[in-house]
Formats: C-alpha cells, structure tokens, sequence
C-alpha cells in the first residue's frame, strides 16, 4: 500500500456529542414560546403537531450552524505510512497498525460520512458532513474521506469480511458503505442489520412523533399548571395521541421482530 496523506474538516463522536446535548437543551428551553405561538393550532392535534414539529426543526438547524462556527478546531490528518494510520485531530493522535484493526464502519448517506475504526485497545470515530443537521465541513471534505477509504479498499478486501444488509439500502448510500469485520472474527448480525429501509423509516417516524407528542404534553401541562393551578388530561390537546402512539410502537416492534427472527444471510 502506497504511502498518502489525507487531510479534511469534521468533528469527533464525542464533539457530535456535546453538540446534540446542547442543541437538545436549548430546543427545550425554548419550548415553550414556540407552544405560545402554535397554541392557535390547539383545536388541531395534526396541524399543532406539524406546526410543533416545523419550529423544532427549523430552529435546531440554525443553532447546529451557530455552533460549528463556535468550533475552533475541526482538523483531521490521516497518513498511511507502511500499512499503518496516523491520525491527528486537535491535541488527540492515534497510531494505529492496520493489523489491530478488528472492525470498519463506513456509514451515513450521500452527504455525510461516519467513518470508525475499532482495536481491541482504542477506537476512533470521524464525523464528515455538509447536510442540513451534518454541518460539519464541506463537499470537498466528505470526497477526500471518501479517497481515503479508496485507497484502503485493496487492504480491506484482502484481510476483511463486509456484513451483509438489505441492497436496496446501500444503493441509496454510496459504494463502499457498510461494516467491515476482520476475517478472524466471527460476524454477528443484529436486528437493526435484519431491516429493511422501509422498517428504518417506519420507525423512525413513530418515535419522532412519540418524542413530540411527549415534550409538547410536558410544556403545555407546566403552561396550564401555572395558569390554573391543577392539569386535566382531556385539556392537553397533545396527550390523547399518545396512548395510539405507544400502540402504533408495540405494533410495529412484533411486526419487525416477525419479519427479521428468521431472516439469514
């Protein structure tokens, strides 16, 4: 393997984080001026939710933005010297023999990667991106991550297995994404692997509108609560979907469970 270096700008796991953490406390903080201006909306448990839902989003993309600016170092150097990583990222450095790497992950979609290697003794994760909730770097960055797995794709080939996940979902991904375990390790699938693109979305969707339902319910509770001094069940105009929610997750929890215990690859 031919000696390169990579450079790019991204953030660590631990800074993605801090920084979700922080972007979560001031959404909630601010929960309950976005309730005071939807409250016209409260006769319409879809439209308040949508409403709900739109101001959340909305405002937590311009504080992600807000906050990578406030970030001073997103740095990261990569060099392959003699089938060895170098990595450097603000005062942390990892030298890393290709030989203790045991696992591989090249997840994300088209616009942000999250790439991860794991020993026995370390891991280090690499968060690239120029989405909308990824604002981590620029174009150029995600195509140099994607360089470096490039040129470590013949080493890969030779010395690892790729873990087997439905087709259609890489094909919305990009080629070389997936999981890559050493050969001398034994590959383990989990539920998540077992689903389907259409599974993942479904579920997603129905813990979104759980997490909503829930926050919106708290607010408007503690907003009544100081009105009036006492909190009537059949007054939040948020709660009453709830228990259809939790039904509509205990559902699809027995439907993806039926559908992936048998499934093998």
């Amino acid at each position: 393997m031919k000696n390169k270096k990579f450079a790019f700008k991204g953030i660590s796991y631990q800074t993605e984080i801090k920084i979700s953490v922080i972007t979560g406390i001031i959404i909630i903080c601010l929960f309950p001026l976005f309730f005071m201006i939807i409250r016209n909306f409260e006769k319409y448990f879809v439209g308040g939710v949508l409403a709900f839902a739109a101001i959340t989003m909305g405002v937590s993309f311009l504080i992600l933005r807000l906050i990578m600016k406030m970030i001073p170092n997103k740095e990261w150097e990569v060099d392959i010297l003699n089938e060895r990583l170098a990595i450097r990222h603000g005062k942390s450095n990892w030298e890393i023999p290709l030989k203790e790497v045991r696992i591989i992950k090249a997840t994300g979609q088209t616009n942000f990667r999250y790439l991860t290697f794991v020993t026995d003794r370390e891991t280090v994760k690499i968060r690239v991106g120029h989405g909308g909730f990824t604002p981590f770097s620029t174009e150029k960055d995600v195509e140099e991550i994607d360089r470096l797995f490039k040129t470590l794709m013949p080493y890969i080939k030779q010395h690892f297995n790729k873990k087997k996940v439905d087709a259609k979902m890489e094909d919305r991904k990009f080629p070389h994404f997936g999981e890559y375990i050493v050969k001398t390790e034994p590959i383990h699938y989990t539920v998540i692997d077992k689903m389907s693109p259409k599974m993942m979305m479904i579920g997603f969707i129905i813990i979104l509108f759980i997490f909503i339902v829930l926050i919106g319910s708290a607010v408007e509770a503690y907003i009544k609560y100081k009105s009036l001094g006492k909190i009537l069940w059949q007054d939040l105009s948020f709660a009453f979907a709830l228990p259809y929610l939790l039904g509509a997750f205990l559902v699809y929890g027995v439907w993806v469970y039926l559908l992936t215990r048998k499934k093998k690859f």
